[in-house]
């Protein structure tokens, strides 16, 4: 019986102490948006990030001009090819496309504007 009493005492002044201390907490915002702006740094850093996508915007339009390419060769060639060079083929092309969707995606995440 003492140690109930005892340990809802402990309790009772613990949630005592946690609610006084929760009367000094002060919470604060900041825009980083709005202090990033404000950085000259930002300007140079955009203009990178912009060259960097228009750099890669540039690499997938060749692979795309290669890749289509490819695909008209192939299909020019595909009735005189052996089936096992045929099924070579268009491994390696759907391999191509594959990576070709992946690095399709990385330019609009650089460039989209909010």
């Amino acid at each position: 019986m003492k140690l109930r009493i005892i340990l809802s005492a402990i309790a009772l002044f613990g949630f005592g102490l946690v609610a006084q201390a929760q009367d000094n907490i002060k919470i604060g915002y900041t825009n980083v948006e709005a202090l990033m702006s404000l950085m000259p740094e930002m300007e140079q850093i955009d203009a990178d990030i912009k060259d960097y996508g228009m750099q890669l915007q540039t690499n997938i339009q060749t692979k795309t001009q290669n890749f289509q390419r490819e695909v008209q060769s192939y299909q020019q060639a595909a009735q005189t090819m052996t089936e096992d060079a045929r099924a070579a083929r268009k491994k390696n092309s759907n391999n191509c496309n594959r990576k070709f969707r992946n690095m399709s995606k990385m330019p609009r995440l650089l460039t989209k504007e909010n």
